[in-house]
């Protein structure tokens, strides 16, 4: 067990609930939600929704998407994913994907200081879900498998989690959506007699899009010959959103603000940061211990078989000197 100590040190400093097993899966997955600063859960809506509010998946084209996320981050380590979703039949959608973080080779020692070899350590997070919906609601679930390996060593845990999420379309007006995480887990270790609990976390969020070029255009009715109004969708918009998140045994709450500006279809920028946080123990008002930034480009390149979509975001790390870590996301529609 002192070996797991060791190589899930790292891992902890991304969590602000620490000495908690797997804390490396309270970091937000993918370039989006990082440069949201995790004000995310109303918005989700590509496959990376997998890990953070399995309900976004059910809003998915029936065309495949695909989202790769990778992040050098502090210590030597680096967190990946690879996630894919689309609707496969009417009012229902799936969707898969795996989370990783990475760490460094280091000196094994054991109880009595005594070297046994070079180890590494690699954590996952396997993942398939489902969701079904309607034009105005969403709910959905995920399963996960989670593995943590010490290579080098014959220590490892594993645990099976659950996610559940919903998001809701309230008059055309704003979306809420709400998800718990990592539910019903506990890592159980090689060789242990008993197993360490899994951090679950709550989140329930608001967003609102303002179109901001919104067009109209009159057509004839085929059945009576009068005019009827279409509408076209903004391509040009601002998006706020607000989330309220909770890991278990944090002290109190976090508040995130998150916001994003489109300027066309093909470019967007976007922020976020805690408004009310944990910062040392105490319930603080901007705190900035949470924040992120990014932006968001499709590139006008022809005759790709897919769209792609290119996302990055810079967001805090905790254990980094800067203070800073970088993501960069690919998002493709087949």
């Amino acid at each position: 067990m002192f070996l797991y100590i060791v190589a899930s040190g790292a891992a902890a400093a991304q969590s602000m609930s620490p000495g908690l097993a797997e804390s490396y899966l309270q970091r937000p997955v993918g370039s989006r939600a990082l440069g949201l600063a995790g004000a995310y859960t109303a918005v989700s809506n590509e496959p990376n929704a997998i890990f953070f509010n399995p309900a976004g998946i059910g809003f998915l084209p029936d065309n495949p998407q695909f989202s790769l996320s990778g992040s050098p981050l502090a210590l030597g380590r680096t967190q990946g994913s690879i996630a894919y979703g689309q609707e496969i039949m009417p009012e229902l959608s799936v969707g898969a994907g795996v989370n990783t973080l990475m760490h460094p080779s280091f000196i094994g020692r054991n109880a009595a200081g005594q070297e046994i070899g070079t180890l590494s350590n690699e954590q996952y997070t396997f993942a398939v879900g489902a969701a079904w919906s309607n034009s105005d609601i969403a709910l959905g679930v995920t399963g996960k498998y989670l593995l943590n390996t010490l290579t080098g060593a014959k220590y490892r845990g594993t645990a099976f989690v659950a996610d559940f999420g919903a998001k809701v379309n309230m008059f055309d007006l704003f979306t809420i959506g709400a998800s718990i995480q990592n539910i019903g887990g506990r890592m159980n270790w090689t060789g242990a007699s008993s197993g360490e609990q899994t951090p679950f976390t709550f989140r329930g969020g608001a967003a609102v899009e303002i179109g901001l070029n919104e067009e109209t255009y009159q057509v004839r009715s085929t059945v009576r010959g009068e005019p009827e109004t279409v509408s076209l969708p903004a391509t040009k918009y601002a998006l706020i959103t607000l989330d309220v998140v909770a890991h278990q045994h944090d002290k109190t709450p976090s508040l995130l603000l998150g916001g994003e500006y489109a300027d066309s279809e093909l470019f967007a920028v976007r922020a976020g940061m805690s408004v009310i946080s944990d910062n040392m123990g105490k319930s603080k008002f901007f705190p900035f211990t949470v924040w992120g930034a990014g932006v968001s480009i499709i590139p006008p390149i022809k005759n790709l078989p897919f769209q792609l979509q290119i996302e990055y975001a810079l967001s805090g790390d905790a254990a980094a000197g800067t203070g800073v870590a970088n993501t960069i996301s690919l998002l493709m529609e087949f």
